[in-house]
């Protein structure tokens, strides 16, 4: 979903600081149960962003990005096998099946989002 700090402030139930958001956004990301690509520290109040929840797309992400739990991780050296490996995991978060699995040669596959507990694969030009 399209986000900035600002309404994540306004949507709080207790006012924090902009910093503490920051700070709670970045240890989030960190765990992997958020996703975004922005350098949280350095981004601006009202910029518009991506941010990504690993339980399950909001109604209205873009369909960028998504997580795979670190315990089930795998890399394949085959193409095709790592397609059908990722397929899964989309299939499973966006409740979407796609046709053709060169859909996944737009993500990035060689450096995936590496978080504690879920790895993120995300397209390789989402700004």
């Amino acid at each position: 979903m399209k986000i900035t700090l600002q309404r994540i402030q306004q949507k709080g139930s207790v006012k924090e600081g902009i910093l503490d958001i920051k700070s709670f956004l970045y240890r989030q990301k960190r765990k992997g149960r958020l996703f975004f690509q922005e350098n949280i520290h350095e981004l601006e109040v009202n910029h518009f962003f991506e941010m990504y929840f690993y339980l399950m797309p909001s109604e209205i992400s873009s369909i960028n990005a998504f997580p795979i739990p670190i315990q089930e991780f795998c890399i394949y050296k085959n193409t095709d096998q790592q397609y059908e490996f990722m397929y899964k995991y989309f299939q499973r978060y966006y409740m979407k099946k796609v046709n053709d699995t060169e859909f996944f040669s737009k993500y990035d596959l060689k450096n995936p989002f590496i978080g504690e507990e879920y790895i993120w694969y995300f397209k390789k030009s989402i700004k």
